[in-house]
């Protein structure tokens, strides 16, 4: 998201300035160990912009199957 567009008032309350491409939020979701990450392409919100469903694993530790 374009500087500009994250410092728009407008832009925060419509839920597009503090948007996260897939890249940025797949690289998150693994770095808190999660796994198997997919999006599911929902509607378009504003031009540039969409709703996605987001599908992650979390680990079961080995310790806690016993």
């Amino acid at each position: 998201v374009a500087p500009e567009l994250r410092a728009d008032p407008d832009a925060w309350s419509a839920c597009l300035s503090g948007a996260l491409t897939r890249e940025e939020y797949r690289g998150g979701l693994t770095e808190a160990g999660l796994r198997d990450v997919s999006f599911t392409e929902g509607h378009q919100v504003a031009s540039g912009f969409s709703s996605v469903v987001v599908r992650a694993v979390k680990p079961v530790r080995e310790d806690l199957r016993r």
